[in-house]
């Protein structure tokens, strides 16, 4: 029997030169190379011929024509490659026995709805059977995600991690077609939780994969999206990813202890590459403590940030994936003295975020001091890890010459797990956010509250003139209002806002100017 390291998914064995390499995804010939340690001009290669009309044979080139064949969709190794035996027998507490939810993707051609006989989710339940024979509809035993479709599966018991891979799943693809990824890329995004609500990244697989479950002890639930290219000439209609069912590889959990790992903040702080101050100065070690963005945001005027300097950037990774949702996914928290407004210390940041800290989206927006951060301008629909990169001019003449550029207190995400409403959290961010100093006595109000057809604001300055920034921002992290109101010093204007074409529910007032930063919650009726 061979072992199951020797059995995983794209493992092909083939020799060069008398030297045996083992690699997973080979996709070059300049591979063959660092998979063996030297070159071996002009052997012969072994590979899995694709015939052009769904069929394939195994024959053998010379390596120098390798690479052209490879090109064209030919993969290394023999056609005849046995699949991966299951563990036997599976424990019953290993399997998952509960859909707990599917979302059925589209067909590749946008038209034809995925069969009915392919959509049953139960099929997906209890050990797979692992059969890539074509079968009459009513035989099916697989559930199909479709392009873009989603499954979560409970298990009976908590899944042991293990040394090594913790989870098989066990695709059906039918014929010539079947365990070979170079031909017919169905692919999937896995994740594995304890609760149901905080997720980790497995990593991507095709077809028949293997998982590890990362940094979770055990996990009782596994997620599965489909991430297979809709424009891939799969040779006729096809439905996605179909799944057969999952194996646990280290049997069951006996001591299921949660983990403790902070679902509200960013845990990890890497890559940190600082830039300069203004003047072309080094960025002082007390403010170059990278670990400083990690935890919570201490939200006081002391040096407890990461100054990323003009320039610089840093790379910050959460403990748990945070999907894009409505509105607001996290409120970036910086610390600037005294409160001072982005007109008058523009402070900025431009953000990008990953699932893999590999590939990475932009988002469309800079951000200035602190900001509540919606990540759907990216384009990407969920990251564990965010890159944050000095956007502050340097010319400006707003900034000292030993100004060092964004400083970075923390991120909060704000809608973790199952949290589907990101006010409480973007609320604590703000309001405490930069600790007032003796001489900032600016007082504010709101009334009345709960409110209806207007909202009144009391706004009263210290000893100098200022400029109120006065937003309304709904539960969605969106800004619905936004007016400048000027104060004269040691004077009190009542200013009016419109609020007959909000919706009822409640509202963030948030009020800034350079000596004052308030967040008040408040209720329209």
């Amino acid at each position: 029997m061979m072992t199951r390291k020797s059995q995983l998914l794209g493992m092909l064995v083939f020799s060069i030169g008398g030297l045996t390499a083992q690699t997973h995804h080979i996709n070059s010939a300049n591979q063959i190379i660092s998979a063996n340690g030297k070159s071996a001009p002009g052997q012969m290669v072994t590979i899995c011929h694709q015939t052009g009309n769904g069929g394939s044979h195994t024959i053998t080139v010379n390596e120098n024509a390798l690479q052209a064949h490879l090109n064209h969709g030919d993969v290394l190794g023999s056609c005849e490659i046995t699949p991966p035996e299951l563990p036997n027998p599976t424990p019953a507490g290993c399997n998952a026995v509960e859909v707990v939810s599917y979302i059925a993707g589209t067909t590749n051609d946008l038209l034809t709805p995925i069969e009915a006989a392919r959509q049953i989710m139960t099929n997906a339940l209890g050990s797979p059977e692992d059969s890539d024979v074509a079968t009459p509809s009513s035989a099916y035993n697989f559930v199909a995600l479709g392009f873009g479709g989603a499954i979560t599966l409970k298990f009976a018991n908590p899944i042991h991690n293990g040394a090594g891979d913790d989870v098989y799943v066990v695709e059906t693809t039918f014929g010539n077609n079947a365990q070979n990824c170079a031909r017919y890329p169905e692919k999937i995004r896995a994740f594995a939780s304890q609760d149901n609500c905080n997720w980790v990244y497995m990593g991507e697989g095709c077809q028949n994969s293997y998982f590890d479950l990362q940094g979770l002890a055990w996990a009782q639930y596994v997620k599965l999206i489909d991430m297979s290219r809709i424009d891939y000439p799969y040779g006729g209609l096809a439905d996605g990813y179909d799944l057969d069912g999952i194996v646990c590889l280290n049997g069951e959990e006996a001591n299921p202890v949660p983990a403790t790992m902070s679902a509200d903040f960013a845990t990890e702080a890497m890559d940190y590459l600082p830039g300069t101050m203004k003047n072309g100065g080094a960025i002082s070690a007390a403010r170059s403590i990278k670990e400083n963005a990690v935890g919570a945001p201490q939200n006081t005027d002391v040096v407890n940030f990461v100054s990323l300097g003009f320039g610089g950037k840093i790379t910050l990774k959460f403990g748990y994936v945070v999907f894009d949702k409505p509105g607001a996914d996290i409120m970036l928290v910086e610390t600037s003295y005294g409160n001072p407004t982005c007109n008058n210390y523009p402070e900025t940041a431009r953000l990008e975020v990953s699932l893999d800290n590999i590939n990475w989206f932009m988002l469309t927006d800079s951000y200035c001091q602190d900001q509540p951060v919606d990540v759907s301008t990216s384009g990407a629909t969920m990251f564990q890890y965010l890159r944050i990169t000095d956007a502050s001019a340097m010319s400006s003449t707003k900034f000292p010459g030993t100004a060092d550029g964004f400083d970075v207190d923390g991120v909060v995400i704000a809608q973790p797990g199952c949290t589907s409403s990101p006010v409480a959290r973007l609320a604590a961010a703000e309001l405490n956010d930069n600790v007032n100093t003796a001489n900032e006595v600016a007082e504010i109000s709101v009334y009345p509250n709960p409110f209806n057809e207007q909202l009144s604001i009391s706004l009263s300055a210290s000893n100098v003139n200022e400029t109120f920034e006065v937003s309304v921002i709904n539960t969605l992290g969106q800004v619905m209002i936004h007016e400048n109101v000027s104060v004269s010093s040691e004077s009190t204007v009542r200013h009016t806002l419109s609020a007959s074409t909000l919706a009822t529910g409640t509202y963030l007032i948030s009020v800034r100017s350079a000596n004052s930063n308030e967040v008040i919650r408040a209720v329209k009726f």
